[in-house]
């Protein structure tokens, strides 16, 4: 099924794939989004308990919407209780293991697609290969909770074993592979809906360029599959909301019919032209954009651009749009980059090209690897690692505690409580959380030295950076007599 190319060579970059993707698991601790968390940690709370107000908090859980899944929660609890029995009870221990099993399987898939597309989207070389299985959104893309990942993950098994189905010819287990197609197309669909839209493009691209007996029957049995996972996901959401619950219409009632979507905003449909440039690791997002329109022209009945294409077009037109909703669509940006720059190859100018997007891939390949999603959780890291030794924790203006007006209870609710600091605060020690410098220093008869920041002092080099609220500060501070 595969041929695999130059093997040591390969190994390599397949163990520091693996190797950065542990690191981000590590480090890329938080959240990109929000929903990242309430919307898919916030259910794990409230099965473990420690979250008895999911649906007054959050809004797409009460009583009047119910419309998120609970299936990626689900798999998350159970890890969570399995490491649990082996006495594991500190939630950032909990969610490194979640985030590194899910990174290992995102780039055990990323491998096998590699292997499976090469040569048919792009030239099997030396750039490719290094671009490819170490390019910097994997690593940061493969150790988020999100349903993006795990959806996408689910969906590039199924479409692997579905393109494998394509190519055989009569074959008595090819009943078994269409069962596999349609489960792994159905998870991904109840880990995130949008997926959906992929599978649709490839139903359309069957009827379109392949249309014959053999794949109308694969197509039948995998809908009949697919199906049939749908209506597992009903019965984890019915568990989830403790009563029967059409999660799949209410989704699409509250969104499109009610319209509860555009209360987020509205953008044009050139949209994402702009924003994938500007927010998607400029320059290569730029270049993902061209070699996007280029590869649409050239080989629009390629089965991964033609669903590329189909996806990216039903999202122009939606009006609520953000970067994240493209980012399964996006996991092909490398692969359509070095499509592009094969197609150009004999030109002196791709030489140049390819050593700047190396430079660029490589410092964002660091940098996002290695620095928190959310700030707070970096803190709560610390606050909880220390926390036997803390009492009298005091923050100034902005609770740490609280994101976006919420509490992420599965990291808060294992930290020690804290409470605003006054001027009449007569502890004689305290520990003092801001995100402003000065303020420690400003408290009257108060020595203060700082134990922890999120960023060290040197990213200061920039002075416009003090303007901006995005570090966090830990103090231990005493009264001076």
């Amino acid at each position: 099924m595969f041929s695999v190319p130059n093997k040591y060579q390969f190994i390599i970059l397949i163990i520091l794939s693996f190797a950065i993707h542990c690191l981000a698991s590590n480090f890329s601790i938080g959240f990109y989004n929000q929903d990242e968390h309430f919307q898919i940690l916030s259910p794990v709370e409230f099965l473990l308990g420690i979250n008895d107000n999911l649906s007054e908090e959050i809004w797409e859980f009460s009583d009047e919407f119910k419309i998120r899944p609970w299936f990626q929660s689900y798999i998350y609890f159970y890890i969570i209780k399995t490491l649990q029995l082996f006495k594991f009870e500190n939630p950032f221990i909990w969610i490194f293991t979640i985030k590194f099993l899910f990174s290992f399987l995102g780039v055990f898939v990323l491998i096998l697609f590699y292997l499976n597309f090469k040569n048919r989207l792009f030239i099997d070389n030396n750039f490719n290969r290094i671009f490819i299985l170490l390019f910097c959104f994997y690593p940061f893309f493969h150790s988020r909770t999100s349903s993006e990942n795990l959806g996408m993950t689910f969906f590039l098994i199924g479409i692997l074993i579905f393109d494998y189905i394509l190519k055989l010819k009569r074959n008595n287990k090819q009943f078994y592979y269409e069962l596999l197609a349609g489960i792994f197309f159905g998870l991904a669909i109840i880990t995130r809906y949008q997926i959906l839209i992929f599978i649709f493009a490839i139903y359309l691209w069957i009827i379109i360029y392949s249309l014959n007996y053999k794949n109308i029957k694969s197509l039948i049995v995998i809908g009949f599959n697919i199906i049939f996972v749908l209506i597992l996901g009903l019965v984890f959401d019915s568990f989830g909301y403790q009563e029967l619950n059409i999660t799949y219409y209410n989704y699409f009632y509250t969104n499109f019919i009610s319209g509860m979507l555009d209360n987020f905003g509205r953008d044009p449909w050139w949209f994402y032209f702009l924003e994938i440039p500007k927010s998607f690791f400029p320059p290569l997002g730029l270049l993902f954009v061209i070699s996007f329109i280029y590869l649409v022209y050239k080989k629009y009945n390629n089965l991964i651009v033609f669903i590329s294409l189909f996806y990216f077009l039903i999202f122009i037109f939606i009006g609520h749009k953000e970067l994240r909703f493209l980012f399964p669509l996006l996991f092909f940006s490398p692969f359509f980059i070095c499509a592009f720059l094969d197609s150009f190859i004999e030109y002196k100018l791709i030489k140049f090209m390819k050593t700047l997007i190396f430079f660029f891939n490589f410092v964002f390949l660091i940098i996002f690897s290695l620095i928190p999603a959310t700030e707070q959780v970096s803190l709560y890291k610390y606050i909880y690692k220390n926390k036997n030794n803390l009492s009298n924790i005091y923050y100034e203006e902005d609770n740490p505690y609280f994101v976006a007006g919420l509490n992420p209870k599965l990291y808060t609710n294992y930290l020690p409580k804290i409470k605003q600091i006054n001027n009449y605060n007569n502890d004689e020690y305290f520990h003092l959380i801001t995100r402003n410098q000065s303020k420690a220093k400003s408290l009257l008869n108060t020595k203060c030295v700082k134990s922890y920041s999120v960023y060290p002092d040197f990213i200061y080099i920039n002075p416009n950076w003090k303007k901006h609220k995005f570090n966090w500060f830990f103090y231990n501070c005493s009264r001076q007599k």
